[in-house]
């Protein structure tokens, strides 16, 4: 992911590519990907990635993650490794709230 950035490319198209195993890609496959992008910094699932793309199946959303995470083989390690002991949030009426199974750091 790292080189994508480097050599300039757009993140989300190349992510595209990837997962879709071809070079020519259309909207919805790059919206796709981006969600995959963006879903995986904040620990999201095949629950979010279905969430913002409603048109998918919870069977192909889990696929989408699981063939992201195969074309990416050190990110999984990478995003347990920077969430261990994060706290987590909740959205609730009042907004986001600390959850009280983890810990604060303040």
């Amino acid at each position: 992911m790292i080189d994508i950035f480097k050599r300039g490319f757009d993140p989300h198209n190349e992510t595209a590519q990837t997962i879709f195993e071809r070079s020519k890609i259309t909207d919805e496959e790059r919206q796709i990907a981006k969600t995959l992008n963006y879903g995986t910094i904040y620990g999201g699932g095949a629950n979010m990635v279905m969430s913002q793309l409603p048109n998918l199946t919870e069977k192909d959303a889990q696929e989408f993650l699981n063939r992201f995470y195969r074309s990416y083989p050190g990110l999984k390690s990478w995003q347990q490794k920077v969430t261990h002991g994060a706290p987590t949030l909740t959205e609730g009426e009042g907004g986001a709230t600390r959850s009280p199974d983890r810990p604060s750091d303040g």
